[in-house]
């Protein structure tokens, strides 16, 4: 098939080739032999070139004509499912809070899910480890007309995301850490807002229905390495 790098490159970041069994990093770092090999041979069948290897068995054809890819580690499996993210949106074969690594860091979130939140969660404090996502055009560290920074991005957990919002001073102490794919402990304060808007169903009845507006906003937003440097020990 006529695929250029782009293509063939997202289809192996987003997992869709492993079924041909190489890791995909091997295929990542054979992309420019493996596409050369392809363009020469799509070049041959145009013009009506013959080539030895149209003469011999299939057999014969694996034995002289078969690519050995060269034999490298496969990325970590963080590495393999931002991939998966950047090229799909989505998180394939795995997630990131799912690793090991993460797994204790987790468990200091006092929140089960970013699903459920009801008017009586408005204002509780809020402790979450995440993974920020910025949209392109609308996230990230802004100035507001007055003059000061804000940063508007989103933390998502292993089934859900939520907004979230900084204001300068938290900026000011922890800007350094919001950018996209970075995970964190976010600490600040819920805000659950509840509105009513007028609605016309199928048959041009008004209804009213309910739209809950979620998100959190920010006190502090720690990597998870300062975390570790800050660890408690009781001596009894």
């Amino acid at each position: 098939v006529g695929l250029n790098r782009r293509e063939l490159e997202s289809l192996i970041k987003s997992g869709a080739l492993d079924c041909f069994n190489h890791k995909r990093s091997q295929m990542i770092n054979s992309l420019d032999i493996l596409l050369t090999g392809s363009k020469k041979e799509r070049q041959a069948k145009q013009v009506g070139q013959t080539s030895i290897f149209d003469m011999l068995s299939e057999d014969d054809y694996d034995k002289y004509a078969k690519f050995e890819m060269e034999d490298i580690e496969e990325y970590p499996k963080l590495q393999k499912y931002k991939m998966e993210k950047e090229v799909s949106g989505f998180y394939l074969s795995g997630h990131p809070l799912e690793l090991p690594e993460y797994e204790r860091f987790t468990q200091r979130s006092n929140i089960t899910s970013l699903d459920f939140f009801t008017e009586e969660d408005n204002r509780k404090h809020i402790k979450i480890i995440g993974i920020i996502q910025i949209e392109k055009k609308f996230g990230g560290i802004k100035i507001s007309k007055s003059g000061k920074q804000y940063a508007v991005f989103q933390i998502e957990d292993k089934y859900s995301t939520i907004d979230v919002l900084a204001f300068e001073k938290c900026i000011q102490q922890c800007g350094h850490q919001i950018f996209n794919g970075n995970i964190v402990e976010i600490d600040g304060t819920l805000s659950v807002q509840t509105n009513e808007i007028e609605k016309t169903n199928a048959n041009g009845e008004i209804e009213i229905e309910q739209i809950t507006d979620v998100k959190i906003f920010a006190n502090n937003i720690s990597s998870l390495s300062s975390i570790d440097e800050n660890k408690k020990i009781y001596i009894k």
